[in-house]
């Protein structure tokens, strides 16, 4: 990408837009690669329609980026998208070529018949789309814009200060196996990020002063909280999140919860995401004061991984697209 130092202010919000629209091709793709993962034909028809989507957005940010057409020009044809990038005199000046335009080619006819016939896909064709985009999209991105496709992430992008920070946070957690650790401090940026929303700061808990404690403030809150759970294991209550000692912090929590629910659904989150978002361990409870609260029964380790990882991709997604950036 372009020295920040030379841009203009226009410039670099053109960048901006486009780093953008390359993450949201990338988690097209990841989407579509799921999507294809499942055995009936509406996943494999969803799924090439995702990788499609992937490939012609990530067309028309090489179209933004090196300035071949504006913005309200990029309506058109997936063909003549290949033509005009590989036409353009300076990419022929330095014999550059887009990859794979064949593979791609057979794509958008894939796409076309998905889109205008509803015709399922083979098994076989579906395979090799995907094999072939992921090797599009990680070439044009170090060729053209010179960024690694693996390290391109939506934490990257956050430019509030003090969410980048607790999301660096909860992904050092994450990386030294410290799922349960990860997964709170996701959480409690969630909450600090939705609720920020609807005031004109961030809670205290994610100010400069305090971010420098969070991570003892987590840890002390889970040895209490891994305290708590082994006095109580062999309870009836199996699966329940542990109660809290009296009604008065029940019913603070319960109104807590309905807060924290409307803050989330007044930006647009999908309620299978919600639902996905609470379900997972640990409960975190805002406060005052901030708890940590996990089941009775311990989490089998896999899952507490696959959680972190979700909770952590969750949220630093969603603040991209929030007013939090």
């Amino acid at each position: 990408m372009s020295e920040k130092s030379n841009m203009t202010a226009q410039d670099q919000e053109k960048e901006n837009l486009v780093k953008k629209r390359l993450l949201l091709a990338k988690m097209m793709f990841e989407h579509g690669r799921e999507h294809s993962e499942k055995p009936d034909p509406l996943g494999k028809m969803l799924a090439i329609h995702h990788l499609h989507i992937a490939v012609e957005t990530t067309l028309k940010c090489i179209m933004l980026h090196f300035d071949i057409r504006a913005e309200r020009e990029l309506n058109i044809e997936f063909e003549r998208l290949l033509n005009e990038i590989n036409d353009l005199e300076q990419f022929k000046k330095d014999n550059r070529k887009l990859a794979l335009r064949r593979e791609m080619r057979v794509l958008n006819e894939q796409r076309n018949l998905v889109q205008h016939a509803a015709q399922e896909p083979a098994q076989s064709v579906l395979e090799e789309s995907k094999v072939f985009s992921h090797r599009f999209l990680v070439r044009v991105l170090d060729e053209y814009f010179g960024l690694d496709y693996d390290k391109l992430d939506a934490g990257r992008l956050i430019q509030n200060k003090e969410i980048s920070e607790a999301l660096n946070i909860a992904a050092e957690y994450l990386k030294n196996g410290a799922w349960l650790e990860s997964s709170a401090v996701s959480k409690m940026t969630y909450w600090a990020a939705s609720r920020e929303l609807h005031a004109p700061a961030l809670p205290e808990f994610l100010s400069d002063s305090s971010l420098k404690n969070l991570l003892d403030r987590v840890k002390g809150s889970l040895a209490a909280a891994r305290d708590e759970q082994q006095t109580e294991q062999g309870s009836p209550l199996d699966g329940m999140f542990l109660s809290l000692s009296d009604t008065t912090s029940r019913i603070l929590m319960r109104q807590q919860a309905t807060e924290n629910w409307m803050n989330l659904l007044s930006i647009d989150t999908k309620r299978a995401d919600l639902l996905e978002f609470f379900g997972l361990p640990p409960l975190v409870q805002m406060g005052p004061p901030a708890k940590i609260q996990l089941r009775r029964e311990p989490e089998e380790l896999e899952e507490l991984e696959r959680g972190a990882r979700w909770l952590l991709k969750f949220v630093s997604s969603q603040q991209v697209w929030q007013s939090a950036l």
